[in-house]
């Protein structure tokens, strides 16, 4: 759900598919560098500290990243007229479509 969103707001109709393609494999892919260089970094116990800070290094800038692109959730000009439409949530559309206002309240509050 969220890759397809980032890509809605943030790139054109011709940019979609491909956006959307690296933001799904990022997270398997890293799984699997992690599991490529973590044999070849660390030879012996003495090594663990340095593997730790190669994998915090790319978390935290990952996250700084995170934490300032919530400031800009869309950008100012719609890149497609299909980015400036409102999205409903998916509470809304069981609200509205099927009545269960208990179950979408259980659920997300």
């Amino acid at each position: 759900y969220a890759p397809t969103k980032l890509a809605s707001f943030w790139f054109g109709p011709k940019e979609r598919a491909i956006c959307t393609s690296i933001a799904t494999i990022g997270n398997p892919m890293g799984i699997a560098l992690a599991n490529l260089i973590s044999p070849y970094t660390v030879q012996n116990p003495q090594h663990l500290p340095m593997l730790m800070w190669i994998y915090i290094i790319p978390a935290a800038t990952s996250f700084l990243q995170t934490l300032v692109s919530f400031w800009y959730n869309q950008p100012a000009v719609p890149p497609a007229s299909t980015a400036s439409t409102q999205s409903t949530t998916l509470k809304r559309f069981f609200q509205r479509h099927f009545g269960v206002h208990y179950v979408a309240d259980q659920c997300w509050g």
